[in-house]
């Protein structure tokens, strides 16, 4: 099985700030994250509180390296049938080739890295794999 990827490009990126949190939400769809999740800065110590669902959590505001565009790319599966397949295949059949279109909807200059109780450290998963993304985009691109 393959999968094909068809990435478009929107013209109007609307700015957004996206939140990386220590859990699994299990949702897939809209949400009016503005009414239930309001972080607070606290001046001090220069990071994000926020209580969700009674868990305090606590975030670290990450960068956009220069050179860099953070996007949100959703992904939207497409059936796809096979076409020289007409002959064995029923309708409603699905060719077993993937597609999937990719749409860039909003652009980030910064994201929110999220942790139970306390600021995330350096061995944070996802900081982790931001940094790595970087160092692979930078080989890739020079």
């Amino acid at each position: 099985m393959s999968t094909v990827v068809n990435i478009r490009s929107s013209k109007k990126r609307k700015l957004c700030t996206p939140h990386v949190l220590p859990c699994k939400i299990i949702h897939d769809g809209p949400a009016n994250v503005a009414r239930f999740f309001k972080p607070t800065t606290r001046v001090k110590s220069n990071h994000a509180q926020v209580f969700f669902r009674g868990r305090q959590f606590i975030g670290q505001s990450v960068h956009v390296p220069d050179g860099f565009t953070g996007i949100v790319v959703p992904s939207k599966p497409i059936a796809v049938t096979d076409p020289d397949d007409s002959h064995n295949s029923q309708p409603g059949d699905e060719y077993d080739e993937q597609l999937h279109e990719w749409s860039d909807q909003a652009r980030f200059d910064c994201f929110v890295v999220w942790d139970h109780d306390h600021l995330p450290d350096d061995a944070d998963p996802h900081l982790e794999s931001v940094r790595e993304w970087i160092s692979f985009a930078t080989t890739l691109h020079s």
